[in-house]
């Protein structure tokens, strides 16, 4: 299969079915021969598994696409928008994440997300978070092992808690995250294919 209808094809199957082997029908051949740098997501929550590519970049935002108009916006790999996934996070304020994982403060910093709820009203979640210091972790990756450090973030909120993580390449970009999206949607897990 060509790697164009791999990369633009959102392979999403009913609540009833298995989420398709996306990673059966990629390889590391494939993806060093794209184009197009390539993420890849996974949501459980909704058995929804995908590649994505670059749609635009503005004020150091990220957003990627899948083939189907899905998008997912990130700041240096944190997410901080979702579009068309149902129950969007609308945006994220995640500069104390971002600090965080250059180095800045560790322990007490807020996250705030917000939401729209069925009626069209906008929802805020505040949250408290620390850092952990990190250590070393490997991220295999379609056959290339990439050296990382693996940084674990626990947010809270007056009920719950939630558990982000991010593998980091020396250089301190993302090779991996699994991030909290929100309350319906649970967790992401993103994979930057390229090297």
């Amino acid at each position: 299969m060509k790697i164009a209808i791999v990369m633009l094809a959102l392979l999403a199957a009913c609540a009833q079915k298995p989420a398709p082997d996306l990673r059966g029908l990629l390889s590391r051949a494939a993806i060093d021969r794209s184009p197009q740098p390539l993420i890849l997501a996974e949501l459980p929550s909704q058995n929804v598994v995908a590649t994505l590519i670059p749609r635009d970049t503005l004020d150091g935002i990220v957003t990627w696409r899948t083939g189907r108009g899905q998008t997912m916006s990130f700041r240096d790999g944190v997410l901080v928008a979702t579009r068309s996934l149902g129950n969007d996070l609308m945006s994220a304020d995640v500069a104390g994440t971002q600090a965080a994982l250059r180095g800045g403060p560790q322990q007490g910093y807020s996250r705030l997300m917000t939401y729209l709820d069925g009626q069209g009203q906008t929802l805020f979640r505040a949250m408290l978070c620390s850092m952990d210091i990190g250590q070393p972790a490997t991220v295999n990756s379609f056959d290339v092992a990439f050296p990382t450090t693996l940084r674990v973030e626990t947010c809270y909120t007056t009920s719950n808690s939630v558990e982000n993580r991010y593998w980091l390449n020396a250089n301190g970009t993302m090779r991996r995250a699994k991030q909290w999206v929100g309350p319906s949607t649970g967790p992401i897990t993103i994979e930057w294919l390229s090297r």
